[in-house]
């Protein structure tokens, strides 16, 4: 399973990436919820007070960023992929495209089969 998300936001590429990959803007943008970040290939990170975990596989700043990714609850070896696209428009105009790919088709919920 997959999906892919476009949205632009009317600020630079630095400040999305950022907003993407600092422990303390993570923390405040989920309402007080841990946040980890090591910001860099092979550098782990956490999300949601550890409901979601993963590994960067590719950092281009401030362009994109390529993550292993799972939640908590998947199988240990089940990892979907999440690339992050910062696409500058114009000044101060930025297109931001997430693709989530290689999502399991089922989990422990029985969801998604």
């Amino acid at each position: 399973m997959s999906f892919e998300i476009t949205e632009e936001y009317y600020v630079p590429p630095e400040v999305l990436f950022n907003a993407f990959t600092d422990a303390y803007t993570l923390t405040r943008l989920s309402r007080g919820s841990l946040a980890e970040v090591d910001l860099k290939v092979g550098g782990k990170f956490s999300l949601f007070s550890g409901s979601i975990l993963g590994e960067f596989t590719e950092i281009t700043k401030p362009h994109k960023i390529v993550e292993k990714w799972k939640f908590r609850d998947w199988n240990e070896c089940d990892y979907s992929t999440v690339t992050v696209e910062f696409i500058s428009v114009k000044e101060n105009h930025t297109k931001l495209k997430l693709t989530h790919n290689n999502i399991p088709a089922s989990n422990k919920y029985n969801e998604g089969t």
